[in-house]
């Protein structure tokens, strides 16, 4: 297959938006994309290379997989390498759980489906994974486990079916990304059947030029470049992916690979020296960026600053070159005397790839080593102050608004009713009245609206459904009660993480969010007002846009004053629900936390060595029986 060098200028343009969207630079929010535009690219080249082989007669399964093999395990086998000492000294024993499993799954090519099952990608504690975005390499590497046997078969047989052939499958996979595979959009993220396609698009692309030979066209590169662009740019976390959006990226990677050319046009920009470069070192770059942000984030109090992430990623840089020329180029070359014959190749790759796998293994079930001390704190002990607070029960986290686990009498005179950020605070209200007779009607994700549900870009508008499902199944039991109860609402209301959809399945415009919101809300409390209940409603927390239980969980074992974590009132990142809730003061009775929590400028984090937080919002066990016990205008104002 000829050099096309607008290729690397292409990759160089997929990889520098990943780094910069994991870096968390504001403008590249749809840097994600680029993960997409390098599963096409690979399918374009892999196909073509097969297809050469077969044509020339040449092509065996043993050349291929071990040409696989020099290409993709030294350099990850290298950066794992590295990670390991990092996570033992970093990480809190869950989230050493977490990546010796994910070093276990990366070595045997099923990353994704443990990543699957273990995080959300665009949630904060993704970040902090080092092998998160191994995710990607398993995919492809599952999906030439299984292409090279089809078109082996099908391409000397008949070319114009390999094309149709690969085309129908490609268009089932757009239909299972669009529809999802599992019903849980976060899992469908990673899942292979979601994105296999996008490589068969490549593949289509590539067997399409061997049968046509396209000419190069500067009209169609220029059109291909403003889709992967216009991805970049516009898109951010409340886009759905993957969804019919994720042909946007990917249409415009086909183009470019169809019609690109370095001899002119978009193709000769594409084939500058600096883009080349950056495209050759693109898989080294991508494997060492994640790591670099992840363990800086794991040893920085606060979130990184836009300085620190500049200089993270120009050192994903350097580092990739280094480890494209000293680990990947002497293996993608010949392989030296020492393991000449291919069987020594591959049995080295196998025991390397065996140790990682018994060691992840170890380690996964050995729980992250949970009896481990640093600085003199054990760090079980210290993730413990860190575990979800489900109020009076896990059991509380589900659609069953009837489970006893949920109530401390059956003749309830208050009621807890909205998401997890009402769950967060049923110790408080018990701490400082302990025989409350209390019910707990709380489900994660679903605010106590009626007509509205807050969803992340993740989840299908169905499941708004199930949110007004449980809300009127607790407002039926409210009508049903015949006295008079104390309620108590309360829910994140992220207006600037979540997309809001009424029962109509129509998504609410941004403009009109805050508007919408504060007419529901003194909707629900108007019904229940006249039900003759008594209704509060209390704010979330002030956040500061990072993991502030994370932080306080480091400054204990690095040494460092928890005021630390403290940060400046005019920080607050989710001021649009206060916003809100300035304008509903003189028809709701309201507690806000921000006034709790901020005393002048500054928003405590901790007070007397307790962690108030558990996670970028919501209250820890202890955080929340101290708010309860010695910030006393928080249970009185609900209860007295």
């Amino acid at each position: 297959m000829k050099y096309r060098p607008e290729i690397d200028g292409l990759r160089a343009i997929s990889v520098i938006p990943v780094i910069f969207f994991h870096a968390g630079f504001i403008s590249f929010e749809g840097g994600f994309v680029g993960v997409d535009v390098f599963f096409v690219i690979s399918g374009f080249l892999i196909t073509k290379l097969i297809t050469t082989d077969i044509d020339a007669n040449r092509f065996t399964f043993g050349d291929f997989y071990e040409r696989r093999a020099r290409r993709i395990l030294p350099a990850i086998i290298f950066v794992t390498s590295t990670c390991l000492p990092l996570a033992w000294f970093l990480m809190l024993p869950g989230q050493l759980q977490v990546f010796f499993g994910s070093v276990f799954a990366n070595s045997i090519f099923l990353s994704n489906f443990f990543f699957l099952t273990q995080i959300e990608y665009f949630q904060p504690d993704a970040h902090l994974q080092p092998l998160m975005h191994t995710w990607s390499l398993s995919i492809e590497e599952q999906y030439y486990l299984l292409f090279p046997a089809l078109i082996s078969v099908i391409w000397k047989r008949s070319k114009w079916s390999s094309l149709v052939l690969i085309s129908a499958l490609t268009s089932v996979g757009i239909y299972f990304a669009y529809n999802g595979i599992t019903g849980d959009p976060a899992k469908n993220y990673f899942h292979s059947l979601s994105r296999f396609w996008e490589i068969g698009m490549g593949s289509c692309a590539a067997l399409f030029s061997t049968l046509k030979d396209p000419r190069p066209n500067k009209v169609f590169t220029t059109m291909g470049l403003v889709c992967i662009f216009f991805s970049i740019f516009y898109f951010d976390k409340l886009t759905p992916y993957p969804s019919l959006y994720t042909l946007i990226p990917c249409i415009g990677a086909t183009l470019v690979l169809l019609f690109g050319s370095a001899s002119s046009g978009p193709g000769r920009v594409l084939s500058l020296p600096p883009l080349v470069g950056m495209g050759l070192i693109s898989y080294s770059a991508y494997l060492w960026h994640q790591p670099l942000f992840a363990f800086a984030r794991l040893s920085s109090l606060n979130d990184l600053g836009p300085i620190t992430s500049m200089v993270l990623s120009l050192l994903s840089i350097v580092l990739a070159y280094f480890t494209w020329r000293y680990v990947e180029n002497p293996f993608r070359r010949k392989p030296k005397r020492l393991i000449q014959k291919r069987s020594k190749l591959i049995f080295c790759a196998l025991g390397i790839s065996s140790i990682f796998a018994v060691s992840g293994l170890f380690g996964y079930f050995l729980e992250g080593f949970p009896e481990r001390i640093q600085n003199g704190t054990a760090l079980g002990t210290l993730e413990t102050r860190l575990s979800p607070n489900y109020g009076l029960s896990s059991e509380c986290a589900a659609i069953d608004v009837k489970s006893d686990a949920c109530q401390t009498s059956s003749s309830f005179e208050v009621v807890v009713w909205g998401d997890s950020y009402a769950m967060h605070l049923v110790n408080g209200i018990l701490a400082q009245y302990p025989d409350a007779k209390l019910i707990q009607r709380t489900l994660p994700g679903c605010a106590p609206l009626k007509n509205l549900a807050f969803l992340t870009s993740q989840l299908p508008v169905e499941y708004a459904q199930t949110c007004n499902d449980f809300n009127s199944l607790v407002i039926q039991e409210l009508e049903d009660a015949q006295r008079s109860l104390k309620v108590i609402i309360s829910s994140e209301f992220a207006l600037d993480e979540k997309v809001l959809w009424n029962t109509y399945g129509r998504r609410i415009p941004p403009e009109k969010r805050i508007e919408a919101l504060k007419v529901e809300i003194r909707t629900i409390i108007g019904q229940l007002t006249a039900l003759g209940h008594t209704v509060s409603l209390v704010s979330p927390p002030p956040e500061a846009g990072y993991d502030l239980g994370q932080c306080l969980s480091k400054a204990k074992r690095y040494r460092q004053p928890l005021a630390a974590c403290d940060f400046r009132r005019d920080k607050i990142t989710n001021t649009s629900i206060f916003d809100v809730l300035d304008g509903l003061e003189k028809d709701v009775n309201i507690i806000r936390l921000d006034d709790e929590f901020c005393e002048q400028d500054v928003c405590k984090v901790s007070y007397d060595d307790v962690f108030l937080y558990r996670d970028k919002g919501h209250l820890s066990l202890e955080g929340s029986t101290y708010l309860g016990k010695v910030l006393l205008g928080f249970a009185k104002a609900e209860l007295d």
